[in-house]
């Protein structure tokens, strides 16, 4: 009946969808409070700059995630391995003294 918010445990990639939302409204927030400060300019920064350039970045990456995971098909359930020819079984890839 209603649209249901689909929680960790299910398929697909729903969790990305929405965290990458909330990612991308902490980002516009941190761009909207950057302008209230002065942004200066790149010889002179004010004390805005460092942090509406940070927002922009966690905006456009957070745009990025959500765009990829609006693409994916919904039972996609591939992983790929973070090492598929590494010679090393898998319980030794970790590295210690």
């Amino acid at each position: 009946m209603y649209g249901r918010l689909s929680l960790p445990g299910e398929e697909g990639m729903a969790r990305d969808k929405w965290s990458s939302l909330v990612w991308l409204g902490s980002g516009l927030f941190i761009c909207v409070g950057s302008l209230e400060l002065s942004l200066g300019t790149f010889h002179h920064p004010g004390p805005g700059f460092l942090s509406f350039f940070a927002g922009l970045i966690v905006g456009v990456l957070a745009l990025v995630v959500h765009l990829q995971s609006r693409r994916a098909p919904e039972g996609d359930k591939r992983v790929s391995p973070l090492w598929p020819r590494s010679p090393w079984p898998s319980g030794s890839r970790n590295i210690s003294p």
